[in-house]
């Protein structure tokens, strides 16, 4: 939805008219960097862009990174987590790596669901016992990502074909 708001108001000249925007949340699928790049040209400085990340088994949106100042030729962030929740970048044995390694992206906290409807075998598979917190459960995203020397964490893309 981003990108097409993006290509209507650079079709219709309406950026200009947008003064009372001040920001907008994207969430859904990665942001590009094109995309960056062209809401930057539109609505320069003066409208926010927040990128959002999150599963639906995780209360959908569980990061926020707000990118501004952000180089327009590097993907976007999924920032760090929202509140009561925790995002751990850990190895296929499940500890954590190092900063600037890959990793898979597990999340954890009071957002999580309970589980898979009518699938117990897959529940057992993705909802995981909470080994660093000790206490809790983690859901696997399979989603590959690394944590930043900020603190932010970025997406890398999936560990399958999902």
């Amino acid at each position: 939805m981003l990108q097409a708001f993006l290509r209507y108001t650079e079709a219709t000249g309406t950026a200009g008219h947008l003064t009372s925007l001040r920001r907008v949340f994207s969430s859904g699928e990665a942001l590009p960097t094109g995309a960056v790049r062209s809401f930057t040209d539109f609505l320069g400085d003066r409208t926010g862009l927040i990128n959002l990340y999150g599963p639906t088994e995780a209360a959908v949106d569980v990061s926020h990174f707000d990118c501004a100042g952000l180089d327009a030729h590097r993907l976007s962030p999924i920032g760090r987590p929202i509140d009561n929740i925790r995002l751990y970048v850990l190895t296929k044995a499940g500890t954590e790596v190092p900063v600037g390694t890959p990793g898979e992206l597990h999340i954890a906290g009071t957002g999580l669901a309970r589980g898979y409807l009518g699938a117990e075998e897959l529940t057992k598979e993705q909802f995981q016992p909470d080994t660093v917190a000790g206490s809790g459960r983690m859901y696997r995203t399979g989603d590959l990502v690394r944590r930043l020397d900020s603190g932010d964490i970025e997406y890398l893309g999936r560990r399958d074909a999902q």
